[in-house]
């Protein structure tokens, strides 16, 4: 008669009682705010599009990068434009032909995460942003 024997042979690593496993190291930035920074990083290139387009053409394809990029993040945004001259508020910038300045607000949620202003080559690019 055989008699076969089968089993598992493991390993196992006990710590002295009393003792604490050892702490992974810590990460070497604070992941936490990493994607709001990167997102700033990337708003910040956006924004000097906007602000150095050399022309009409070039800032309208800016700002739809812009708008793209938001949407495509959920991001949300908001904007406000004043005459440029005297720094009253204007409705329906975009139809007007007159000098304006525009700040762009844009937010995750409700936190503010990056703004910015600039003076349009064209308003009617401002209609890209729904003004």
């Amino acid at each position: 008669m055989i008699l076969m024997l089968a089993g598992c042979y493991g390993s196992a690593s006990v710590e002295p009682r009393g003792s604490t496993p050892p702490t992974p190291p810590p990460p070497e930035h604070d992941t936490r705010a990493t994607p709001i920074r990167s997102e700033a990083m990337t708003l910040a290139d956006f924004t000097r599009d906007i602000q150095t387009a050399p022309d009409a053409v070039a800032e309208g394809a800016a700002i739809k990068r812009l708008h793209s990029w938001l949407a495509d993040r959920g991001l949300t945004f908001q904007t406000n434009s004043v005459r440029l001259e005297t720094g009253t508020a204007i409705r329906d910038p975009a139809a007007g032909t007159e000098r304006v300045r525009t700040t762009v607000s844009i937010f995750r949620g409700q936190q503010p995460i990056h703004e910015f202003s600039f003076v349009p080559r064209d308003n009617r690019n401002l209609a890209l942003l729904g003004q």
